[in-house]
């Protein structure tokens, strides 16, 4: 975790009376089922009420991909999995795409 992350958490735990490792449970549990929310192809955005909102980031996605390729010429993946990823990092490119065509209309 995060050294700031943790920081935050320890405070809010002892804030609330909540022992710190419960407390990073619920906080991973949160950031890993909001990724997962961004893969699906219904959630392009997540907004959590007084939070923020969630959008995947185009060029982390594109730097990514790079970073798999380099992965499969290194022989770290496997084809197979190079090509499982590929294929959700381009499933999520093109929403983004789609997303923002649709805002244009929208303004």
């Amino acid at each position: 975790m995060d050294k700031n992350l943790e920081n935050i958490v320890n405070r809010v735990a002892n804030r609330n009376s909540v022992p710190p490792r419960q407390l990073r449970l619920a906080v991973d549990t949160f950031f890993k089922n909001t990724k997962l929310l961004l893969q699906r192809q219904d959630m392009p955005t997540v907004m959590i009420h007084n939070f923020g909102r969630f959008e995947p980031d185009e060029k982390r996605i594109r730097r990514r991909m790079t970073l798999l390729k380099k992965q499969l010429v290194e022989k770290k993946i496997t084809e197979e999995q190079y090509k499982e990823s590929l294929s959700k990092f381009s499933d999520i490119l093109e929403r983004i795409e789609n997303n923002k065509h649709t805002r244009n209309k929208k303004e």
